[in-house]
């Protein structure tokens, strides 16, 4: 049996449910409006070329209310934005995209009229769609909090509120790589449980009296690795045991062991 080998190249990069963010607000297409926020987005806008540019005024009064998203950078990372001046065509947005993980920033003059729709009808939006757990991914960028504050804390588990552009980008950004890293998690313990089944199939292959010494040895380094990787003390303690177990282990298991040790060579 050859050996089990994945050759994936170090830029590939598996496909995701698309990151978008969505941005209301009265003032988004005002020249000198938001200007450190709107520097923060940029946006390959010539497709023939793969350096970026910042988003201008002019192309935020263009952005403002289309249909289509726009293929953006933010802290490196894909995304796609729309911009909106409008609770309608807002709200028909997050109509269109239900199945992107969305980021919202919104002033808290118009997010008091359309959050409270959002939470009713699409809360799944703002839902971890594996634990449940509700995000804080609604960002409300207002000048006067406490003015808002009688309606924002019923909405409290899902939003989060800034008075200054540079704290709303920053903990956006540490938002955004902390959703990565919960996923990395969660992938991770998802290839374990794979490579375990994977061990039980190859352990059956073995009983067969056929050769897979290399693929098991290779499904058991890896089952080790992630192992560690998720629970280091678990992953540690485990090793001890299963080293007090093999110096224990007695003659007839030991027999055992080197009959299935010579089917798999």
């Amino acid at each position: 049996m050859a050996e089990l080998r994945l050759e994936i190249p170090d830029d590939h990069d598996y496909p995701a449910a698309d990151y978008m963010i969505i941005w209301l607000d009265d003032h988004i297409g005002q020249r000198g409006q938001y200007e450190l926020m709107k520097k923060a987005f940029s946006s390959n806008i010539d497709s023939r070329h793969q350096t970026t540019t910042d988003l201008t005024d002019e192309d935020y009064t263009f952005l403002i209310g289309a249909q289509n998203p726009t293929c953006i950078k933010f802290a490196e990372i894909p995304m796609l934005l729309l911009a909106f001046d409008n609770l309608v065509t807002c709200y028909d947005a997050f109509e269109r995209n239900k199945d992107r993980h969305i980021y919202f920033i919104t002033s808290g003059t118009l997010g008091k009229h359309i959050i409270p729709r959002l939470i009713e009808n699409h809360a799944h939006l703002f839902k971890d769609p594996i634990t449940q757990e509700p995000y804080s991914s609604i960002y409300i960028f207002c000048g006067n909090s406490a003015y808002h504050m009688d309606w924002l804390m019923d909405y409290v588990e899902h939003l989060q509120i800034f008075n200054h552009e540079k704290d709303l980008l920053a903990r956006l950004t540490r938002d955004v790589a902390m959703n990565f890293i919960q996923q990395s998690e969660y992938f991770l313990k998802k290839a374990l449980g794979r490579y375990k089944q994977s061990k039980k199939v190859l352990n059956r292959y073995l009983q067969m009296d056929r050769p897979c010494k290399k693929d098991l040895e290779h499904v058991e380094r890896r089952i080790a690795a992630i192992e560690k990787m998720i629970n280091p003390k678990t992953a540690d303690a485990s090793a001890q045991t299963d080293d007090i177990f093999d110096n224990t282990t007695n003659d007839n298991e030991e027999v055992e062991y080197l009959r299935l040790s010579e089917a798999c060579n």
